[in-house]
């Protein structure tokens, strides 16, 4: 998968005056980025204004990046090779065209329309195909893709058929008509493109984002730290969808002739190569892959008809050595330079100031309890558990052991959601747990971790962090995708948080490495910030201490300790008694997926059925 261009949160408020830079800077910078967009522009369109080839050009270029871009959002960031981006694409341009003619209603009524029937068409993709994986999702939305092609091509009374749709009339401002191949045309075109480039530009520095690409890396983690992936997911259809309906509605009017072939899967192969190009799941991406797709169809038609020969020696010469896309190619290289020239992880940037103490918990204000009663669980006729239950209360940490194969990660599963029994219940606070998706046991408060650290390899470790905290913000969807005022203060409060829970467990000084730069004991640390980010009642620890050295291990007792201490409850899971026993005063066992032991640690600990199990009288 490509590189990933999601900035990390901002800086935390600090001493005076410093916050008031902090928003100076961001301020200046969300002034200037656009208007730089329209300066570069402007500029094209003052170079070309007597060139009708070149102004075809660019304006054609400026339709295919917003198409580009909004594909970006669900192969790049969603991750998600969704092959029904054309149609919706062809969906929103002949939309427009149907609505302007039998409608009546101007260009300018009609596009925002021709979006709104492109979003529908994308959630009637999505709606069939986003809880597939692989190869299938792929295959599910080439069928419509292909039933899209059938429709327009078969829909003779609507669309014309394969003979296209004529008749379409450009658009008008007052007395002007904005002809194709003219100046006024372009303009109207390349403003659409600069809102649409501030627009990306944001959603990629958004919350969104992020989680789109944390569902993206692990849709797991993502669900136990309270992320809904289907309906990221489906987010990422509709930005998607509405965005090529825009184009496809640009493009109608450009050409003033459409037909299925219009909208046929050939362009569909290039946009996915301009993504591949500029870099997916970036925010430059897209300008970069379309500038670069631009210049080798030029270069090879200059050199007599040889643009796709060039072209596909380009792709080859990518895909070979700049897997991550122009974008990847030059974070590489900035990376390569003197720290003290270049921040050595595009996007990172340096905390100037200390963290203050992290706030109290508000978990700790009252008692909470987590119960599990009866609780059976089979895998095609092998007994996993049987009529087991546990209790655990706030601030106390209950281990759970036993022999390999005994049942205990099979418990984690089920209370954090990911698997359901067959009987049984697991109640917080006397609700019952049993039957919600893992995302919502997490935003109840009860969030796991696993055997294996599951963190974003490319993120940071404050980014990570912060995942875990999207429950807490106050701003609307809208606003974070836009990256809004009030979101960038969620994610401030977020930021802030984030450092005081990396403290925490005492990993603070590497905040803003890479976590799959990082040794495995702080990143399991690092993983407990995570899961304590939303404020949880309780953790599920499954073998927090497994490949770790004896100081790692008691690094991880220690941000144990002070999880408890803010008056978390957590459930332990180790195959290391000594590890267990040192932290908690209460044991419970588990054998051939049955308790057969509960109480004081010591007591239970010494107990012959215990002792038996571990022994060898209880097997995988």
């Amino acid at each position: 998968m490509t590189d990933i261009d999601v900035v990390p949160t901002p800086a935390p408020p600090g001493a005076a005056g410093t916050s008031g830079r902090r928003k100076r800077r961001r301020w200046v910078a969300d002034l200037a980025r656009p208007s730089a967009a329209g300066a570069f522009a402007v500029a094209l369109g003052l170079v070309f204004a007597n060139d009708g080839f070149w102004l075809t050009v660019i304006t054609s270029s400026a339709i295919l990046y917003v198409l580009v871009a909004a594909y970006n959002v669900i192969f790049g960031y969603a991750g998600l090779f969704n092959l029904a981006h054309v149609a919706i694409y062809g969906v929103g341009g002949y939309a427009s065209v149907v609505i302007e003619t039998e409608l009546g209603v101007s260009f300018w009524v009609s596009v925002p329309m021709a979006m709104g029937v492109a979003l529908v068409a994308s959630l009637v993709v999505a709606l069939p195909t986003s809880r597939l994986g692989g190869a299938f999702f792929a295959l599910g939305t080439l069928a419509f893709a292909i039933a899209a092609t059938e429709v327009t091509t078969g829909w003779d009374e609507v669309t014309g058929g394969a003979n296209g749709y004529l008749g379409i009339a450009p658009p008008i401002i007052g007395d002007t008509v904005l002809f194709a191949g003219e100046l006024s045309f372009y303009w109207l075109v390349a403003a659409v493109a600069v809102v649409c480039f501030e627009i990306f530009y944001r959603f990629g520095e958004s919350r969104v984002a992020r989680e789109l690409v944390a569902v993206r890396e692990s849709v797991v983690a993502a669900q136990t730290v309270g992320i809904d992936p289907w309906r990221r997911r489906m987010l990422a259809f509709t930005i998607s969808g509405t965005f090529a309906g825009l184009a496809g509605a640009l493009v109608a009017h450009q050409m003033l002739f459409i037909s299925p072939e219009s909208f046929s899967l050939h362009i569909m192969i290039n946009v996915l190569i301009v993504v591949l190009i500029g870099g997916g799941g970036t925010r430059l991406g897209p300008v970069i892959g379309v500038v670069a797709l631009v210049a080798i169809q030029e270069a090879g038609e200059q050199l007599g008809d040889m643009s796709n020969l060039i072209f596909g020696a380009a792709i080859i010469l990518i895909f070979a050595f700049a897997p991550r896309g122009l974008v990847g190619v030059g974070r590489s290289i900035a990376q390569r330079l003197p720290s003290d020239s270049w921040p050595r992880r595009i996007g990172a940037r340096p905390v100037p100031f200390e963290v203050a103490a992290l706030p109290e918990s508000e978990v700790g204000a009252a008692s909470r309890r987590l119960e599990v009663a009866g609780v059976d669980l089979s895998f095609a006729g092998v007994t996993a558990l049987q009529g087991v239950g546990l209790a655990v209360e706030s601030g106390e940490v209950l281990g759970l052991i036993g022999p390999n194969g005994a049942g205990k990660t099979s418990m984690v599963n089920v209370v954090s959601g990911m698997v359901r029994p067959q009987a049984g219940s697991v109640r917080l606070d006397g609700d019952e747990l049993v039957g919600l998706a893992p995302h919502a046991v997490a935003r109840r408060g009860v969030v796991r971790t696993f055997q294996s650290a599951r963190m974003i390899p490319e993120f940071d470790l404050i980014t990570n962090v912060v995942l875990g905290r999207g429950q807490a913000a106050r701003s609307t969807l809208v606003e974070q995708m836009l990256d809004l005022p009030r979101s960038r203060r969620d994610e401030e409060e977020a930021y802030y948080h984030g450092l005081g829970l990396l403290e925490l467990v005492g990993v603070r000084e590497h905040a803003h490495q890479t976590a799959g730069d990082l040794p495995y004991g702080v990143v399991r640390r690092a993983e407990i910030a995570r899961a304590l980010a939303g404020d949880p009642a309780f953790l599920l620890l499954d073998e927090p201490g497994a490949g770790l050295s004896n100081y790692e291990r008691e690094e991880i007792a220690e941000a144990i300790r002070a999880a408890v201490s803010r008056g978390v409850g957590c459930l332990l899971i180790d195959h290391n008694v000594e590890f267990v026993s040192a932290l908690c005063a209460r044991l419970v066992v588990f054998a051939q997926g049955r308790v057969i032991a509960e109480g004081a640690s010591a007591e239970v600990l010494a107990q012959s059925s215990v002792i038996e199990a571990y022994l060898g009288g209880a097997s995988r």
